[in-house]
Formats: C-alpha cells, sequence, structure tokens
C-alpha cells in the first residue's frame, strides 16, 4: 500500500482483546476468571494507552444490541470503589463511576486482555 492508501490496521492491544458479555462488572470478571486464559479486564490508564497507540482512536468491535435496545458504547475498567467501577468511552476519551451491585447494577461491554 502506498503513502497516500488508509487502510484499517487492527491496533495491536485491540487485537488481544477478547470478548466477555454485556454485564456487571462482577459478571464479567466472573465471566473472564472462568476462561482460565488469565484474561485481565483492562484499567483506565490501559484503556487509554491503546487508544493513544491507536493515533487517538479505539476501534472496537462491539457486538449489537437485541432487536429494539440500545446499549451505551462503553467498556468497564478494572478501577473502581467500594460499589461502583469505572466505565470507559473509547469514542471520546471520557470516563464514568458505574454501580456494581448484583440486583440492579448498570451494565457495560466487557472486554479483557489476553496475556
Amino acid at each position: 500500500s502506498g503513502a497516500g492508501s488508509s487502510a484499517t490496521v487492527p491496533v495491536q492491544g485491540v487485537s488481544k482483546l477478547e470478548y466477555l458479555n454485556v454485564d456487571t462488572y462482577t459478571k464479567c470478571k466472573e465471566i473472564a476468571d472462568s476462561r482460565n486464559k488469565g484474561l485481565v479486564i483492562p484499567d483506565l490508564a490501559t484503556w487509554r494507552r491503546l487508544r493513544a497507540e491507536g493515533g487517538g482512536k479505539l476501534d472496537i468491535d462491539f457486538p449489537a444490541a437485541p432487536a429494539g435496545q440500545q446499549w451505551a458504547r462503553r467498556v468497564w475498567a478494572s478501577d473502581g470503589g467500594l460499589l461502583t467501577r469505572k466505565c470507559y468511552y473509547p469514542d471520546n476519551d471520557t470516563d464514568k463511576d458505574l454501580s456494581d451491585i448484583k440486583i440492579g447494577g448498570e451494565v457495560a461491554y466487557g472486554f479483557a486482555l489476553k496475556p
């Protein structure tokens, strides 16, 4: 490909992401642990590094929401407090606290990094 062409090249880090589920952080973490592959849900610093490595954008292959549902394009980060976890919005590089409780907890896309 020449200098003027544009091709989508998978970012090194993004290719190492494994999709878990759309659920609470705790549930996504349980799924990651159950796969026994050393999967780790990234912290905010790691998400931001992956985005920077991608030239300021992070192309995540978000699975589609079921018909009639709209899911925010946000991913779990491992940073958190007592009953909250951070979620990260890769499209605009922002984060937010979400409640992480079994019943009525907020959901985000769970992705884990393969070691």
